[in-house]
């Protein structure tokens, strides 16, 4: 599990950097939040909250992957 602000959306198609774990999938839900945007990624059987840059995420049917580092998940 991880905290949504600790997630960041990249391209579809990058590797992903050494130590770091990618999801691929679409925006299914992006709701502006003033300076954020609180976007839901639909992966192949899950969906993950992230918290992006208003200016600088996805729009709604985007194909994006989405990046993280192990050692920020917890629980």
């Amino acid at each position: 599990m991880f905290r949504p602000e600790n997630l960041t959306l990249a391209p579809p198609d990058i590797t992903p950097p050494a130590g770091q774990i990618a999801w691929r999938g679409r925006v299914g839900s992006a709701i502006f939040r003033g300076a954020t945007r609180s976007l839901i990624v639909e992966t192949e059987g899950d969906a993950l909250h992230v918290e992006a840059a208003a200016l600088r995420s996805a729009a709604l049917g985007d194909s994006v992957a989405v990046l993280a580092y192990p050692a920020q998940s917890w629980a």
